[in-house]
């Protein structure tokens, strides 16, 4: 007794290239549903960027306003005073480069990498 019949190849052989059609088909139409999406979720990004721009450009003219000013709208105040505190930390820690650079004579254009000797390990 046989395990296959070979009348039933033929027709197993053309099931078969009709479900490999079928699923080439398909995987051609979700792959060009993917782009359609991710085109769109691209435009979202796009958009939630330039929002996010607009707020940057609001929030920098409120504070230009209050450096020339001094007047702070009272919803703005510790969001402007936490600016300052972040600037006057960024000068800090500028300061302490600076001073360790002078300390261990490195030259702010100085390769720290130069001397430094790398193993590649297989």
């Amino acid at each position: 007794m046989s395990l296959f019949n070979i009348n039933d190849i033929g027709g197993t052989l053309q099931n078969v290239a009709k479900k490999s059609g079928e699923l080439a088909h398909s995987a051609v139409k979700k792959s060009g549903e993917l782009v359609e999406i991710t085109k769109l979720n691209i435009k979202i990004k796009e958009n939630e960027t330039n929002i996010k721009k607009n707020f940057e450009e609001i929030g920098q003219l409120v504070f230009e306003q209050y450096k020339t000013s001094g007047i702070i709208p009272l919803e703005f105040k510790d969001h402007i005073y936490n600016i300052e505190n972040k600037q006057s930390e960024i000068i800090e820690i500028r300061n302490n480069i600076e001073k360790i650079k002078k300390e261990k004579n490195i030259d702010s254009n100085e390769n720290i990498f130069k001397e430094t000797k790398f193993e590649i390990i297989d």
